[in-house]
């Protein structure tokens, strides 16, 4: 990525950041999702992602602006809040739990993650809505060894503005490579005009990832060759990664704590 336009992308966000704060009933919200919007439309070339369709699929918050087409998905709550829907897809590595709300998938969670916190005072309904049946589709296809595109889905990851920047780059890390959290931190620190980011700030907000596989955080390793933590577990880390026939002869599983 051209770090000089990634740089303006980036201070906008950062210097924008109260807009974009995920306090439930700000007067600013629904503005800030749409002024983002239209200024990555309006600037194409300042996209964080490498593909500028993804830029259209993938939001930047708690609202999705591709969800928000989809009203045949959409229902509220009888108290008034958008219902979010769940659903269990069973993968040749174990159970995926899936969630969607307001037309969009907010969670992808293998069987061991916690997503406690993630649908904490969510109104919460078990229903295979077409969206959720589209993502056990798109699963199926890649646990079939396809290569099913993330745009194919309108994804609305929930966090900060920095866990979205961050997660917008796991985005573009090609199916069948590894990039490293170093890597990463210097991306970020090109995006936002820093002279330096630290990898353990960008760790955690890979480990926060809450649409594992289709936001493909496996492919983050430690500088080192470690495979360092995954929220899956390491084991299922390793699976994703052999199964996207990534050579593993170069990582190796750490005795103690985590080297980023």
């Amino acid at each position: 990525m051209n770090s000089s336009h990634g740089a303006g992308i980036g201070a906008f966000l950062f210097e924008n950041a109260n807009l974009f704060e995920m306090g439930a009933g700000s007067f600013n919200e629904g503005a800030a999702f749409v002024q983002i919007e239209r200024y990555m439309e309006e600037r194409a070339d300042l996209c964080y992602t490498r593909r500028q369709h993804e830029r259209r699929r993938f939001t930047l918050g708690s609202r999705s602006i591709a969800g928000l087409n989809r009203v045949g998905t959409q229902k509220y709550s009888s108290g008034g809040d958008w219902m979010t829907y769940t659903i269990r897809y069973t993968s040749p590595l174990g159970d995926i739990l899936l969630a969607e709300r307001e037309g969009a998938l907010i969670g992808l969670w293998i069987a061991g993650q916690d997503y406690a916190s993630d649908l904490c005072g969510e109104t919460v309904e078990e229903r295979e809505t077409p969206l959720l049946r589209e993502t056990k589709e798109w699963l199926a296809r890649y646990f079939a060894g396809e290569r099913p595109a993330i745009e194919e889905l309108p994804l609305a990851p929930r966090g900060s503005v920095f866990r979205q920047a961050v997660w917008r780059l796991l985005c573009c890390i090609p199916y069948g490579t590894t990039t490293t959290y170093g890597a990463l931190a210097r991306e970020v620190a090109a995006l936002t005009g820093k002279s330096c980011m630290s990898a353990q700030a960008v760790g955690g907000a890979v480990g926060h990832n809450p649409i594992s596989i289709i936001i493909p955080c496996h492919r983050v390793v430690g500088t080192n060759g470690s495979l360092t933590g995954y929220g899956g577990g390491l084991s299922m880390k390793i699976a994703l990664l052999e199964h996207e026939g990534i050579d593993m002869s170069a990582f190796f599983v750490p005795k103690h704590g985590t080297k980023l």
